[in-house]
């Protein structure tokens, strides 16, 4: 989090149990907001952490909100993706064992 940005990376990431940790770089206390979870007010230059369960495929919007009656609300967004399955492996075809 800055003053001017949001940012989450990766933007595209697997449904499940994931952790994101939050870095606030302004000089002010900021929040993080996903998934109807958020954390505490980090204090200025700490970071912390929030664990979040995506449960679905989609796309997931994010808010980083400052305190204060100035305060100023930063979004992004995150996409909740499967990972595709491999096809599996060709199976031998062609002539047998010849005796």
């Amino acid at each position: 989090m800055t003053s001017e940005t949001c940012r989450a990376a990766p933007i595209e990431v697997e449904p499940g149990a994931m952790v994101f940790l939050v870095a606030n770089r302004t000089r002010g206390p900021r929040t993080f907001t996903i998934a109807g979870r958020r954390t505490k007010y980090i204090p200025p230059r700490r970071s912390g952490a929030l664990r979040v369960e995506l449960d679905r495929t989609g796309v997931y919007r994010f808010f980083c909100v400052s305190r204060g009656p100035r305060a100023r609300v930063r979004t992004g967004v995150v996409a909740g993706r499967r990972v595709p399955v491999p096809p599996p492996p060709p199976t031998p075809t062609g002539p047998g064992p010849r005796s």
